[in-house]
C-alpha cells in the first residue's frame, strides 16, 4: 500500500481564502489481473485533485465550495477494458462558529 497527501490554503482576505488538495492511494501495488488470457499488472490507484473557494464572516461562519476531479481506474467499458469511473463530485460545507 502506498498513499500520499498534499494541501495549500490562502487567505486572500479576511472575507476570502482559496485552496488545493491533492491525494493519491494505492491498495494493492502487485495486484494482478488477467485479461486476454496474459496477466497484467492492474493499477488500482485513486487519484484526487481538489480546488476549494471559500468565503467567511469572521468569528460567525465559513462558506466552502470544492470540486473533487477524481482519477479511478477501477472502472470498465463494453469490452472490459480499465477506465475512468464516473466519480468527480461537488462539495459544499457550511460551518458556524459559536
Amino acid at each position: 500500500e502506498l498513499s500520499w497527501y498534499v494541501a495549500a490554503v490562502q487567505d486572500v482576505t479576511p472575507y476570502a481564502l482559496v485552496g488545493f488538495r491533492a491525494d493519491s492511494y494505492q491498495p494493492n501495488s502487485d495486484l494482478f489481473e488477467a485479461r486476454r488470457g496474459l496477466f497484467l499488472p492492474q493499477d488500482a490507484s485513486v487519484l484526487t485533485l481538489s480546488p476549494l473557494i471559500g468565503g467567511r464572516i469572521p468569528g460567525l461562519a465559513k462558506l466552502y465550495l470544492q470540486y473533487d476531479y477524481v482519477v479511478d481506474l477501477l472502472g470498465r467499458d463494453e469490452r472490459g477494458e480499465p477506465e475512468d469511473l464516473a466519480n468527480d463530485q461537488w462539495t459544499l460545507r457550511a460551518q458556524v462558529e459559536f
